[in-house]
């Protein structure tokens, strides 16, 4: 800007600009700029140190409040418009690295969420699988032990079985080898009886053999009973599951 003044004698001519102001009287007036308070590391310290959008979105605010800073800096005249340009396209630089990141980390917070939750996902399939699966275990393990528990009964049952099949086996050999060794008994004795004579009164007496058949019918009969009763023993021992010892005791006089 020129300004020209007239005055009596000479002619003065003003001029300004940022350089300073210089009078044609060959006077000039130097005017000093301000000293631009512009730290470059400020904003990418903060940037470089977010380890969260909302921290970086933070940083972004900074920025820009930087950026309108500058703007109103410059065309003032209080500092040099270079310096000020210079420190504006740094701060822009800023702003859109500090977007950038806040959108980076958005999608990484994103991707580890979905992570944690696909985690999360699993973890609670595996541990229902391993409730099911202990559920099952104990299932299975109930229907063993029944199942043992039916085969223990039904072993049991049949060797009550065979015990009273044997039982009775044994008693009915044992009661024919007693009533054949009777038998032979009698009938040795019968045989002696018919071959012994007893002289009375000097008359020989032959003893009747029909007496003798006689002697072996009732001691027939009575071995009948006693080998009834004796099953019947044997019987109820099977259905309690107790054991009961059948003998069989001939007393016979003769």
């Amino acid at each position: 800007m020129t300004q020209s003044i007239n005055g009596s004698g000479a002619g003065i001519c003003i001029t300004t600009g940022n350089s300073g102001t210089k009078l044609s009287g060959g006077f000039t007036k130097s005017k000093t700029k301000k000293t631009l308070k512009y730290n470059s590391k400020e904003i990418s310290s903060q940037l470089l140190r977010a380890r969260k959008s909302q921290n970086a979105s933070m940083v972004v605010s900074r920025a820009k409040n930087k950026v309108s800073t500058l703007k109103r800096c410059l065309g003032t005249g209080q500092y040099n418009d270079n310096e000020v340009r210079i420190a504006l396209a740094h701060a822009n630089k800023m702003v859109k690295a500090a977007q950038m990141k806040v959108t980076n980390l958005k999608e990484e917070e994103r991707m580890k969420k979905s992570l944690k939750r696909d985690h999360t996902t699993k973890e609670r399939q595996q541990k229902n699988a391993i409730k099911r699966r202990v559920s099952q275990k104990q299932k299975d393990i109930k229907m063993k032990a029944q199942l043992d528990e039916m085969q223990q009964v039904m072993k049991e049952k049949n060797l009550r079985q065979e015990i009273l099949t044997k039982r009775r086996l044994h008693r009915d050999s044992e009661r024919n080898s007693v009533s054949e060794a009777d038998m032979e008994y009698l009938k040795n004795k019968m045989d002696e009886r018919n071959n012994c004579y007893v002289d009375t009164s000097g008359v020989m007496v032959e003893f009747s053999a029909q007496a003798v058949q006689v002697e072996l019918s009732e001691h027939a009969v009575q071995l009948a009973k006693e080998q009834l009763g004796a099953d019947t023993g044997v019987q109820m021992t099977a259905v309690t599951g107790g054991d009961v010892s059948v003998g069989t005791n001939v007393n016979m006089m003769i």
